[in-house]
């Protein structure tokens, strides 16, 4: 949830005003609330540019041009619901709101699935000797027999590096400078 303070804006800011404050904020959207601050729409520069297209001046408020349904999420909702939603909307911002309806808080979807760095170790038994598979690892260790294109082991490293896992550590048994020379030619 980000601060979301500086794109708060009422029904009656003119339009001029409002594409300011979406000029100057970093998440490309301003939030209307009413006296209350309860969420009663958004607006973004696209609203403004069919407003412009349509002969509105930049002078008028906002109140016709803003959007009255958007899409929004509990505070209570899940992160990977929000991520749902937002992905099922085709949107990039999620106003979040307590249960009368209150703004409480805004999530941008970048934000949210951006992959985090996790310190927690991952430790890969890749140290069999492969028996069951020979005569293919004859040569070659099991983890380094390639599926497709690449090396199985590079496949699983890849996969826990994309969900943000950077400490990995393999336990080899076999002839390790095989999967050494591999590594320091693929890391």
């Amino acid at each position: 949830m980000k601060y979301f303070d500086d794109i708060v804006v009422s029904p009656d800011i003119s339009i001029k005003e409002v594409l300011k404050i979406i000029d100057q904020g970093s998440k490309q959207i301003a939030l209307v609330v009413d006296a209350n601050k309860k969420l009663i729409g958004t607006v973004n520069d696209g609203d403004v540019r069919r407003a412009i297209l349509q002969g509105c001046s930049l002078e008028e408020s906002i109140e016709n041009i803003y959007f009255k349904t958007p899409t929004v999420a509990n505070i209570s909702d899940t992160k990977e619901s929000i991520i749902r939603l937002a992905a099922s909307k085709k949107v990039h911002q999620i106003p979040l709101v307590d249960d009368s309806g209150k703004l409480v808080g805004i999530d941008i979807l970048d934000e949210l699935i951006e992959k985090q760095s996790k310190p927690n170790k991952v430790v890969l038994m890749v140290g069999g000797l492969g028996t069951r598979l020979r005569p293919l690892t004859e040569n070659t260790p099991k983890p380094m027999l390639k599926v497709g294109n690449k090396p199985i082991l590079q496949t699983i490293v890849e996969k826990f590096a994309e969900y943000g896992y950077t400490n990995i550590i393999m336990c080899v048994n076999y002839k390790s400078h095989i999967i050494q020379d591999f590594f320091w030619g693929w890391w």
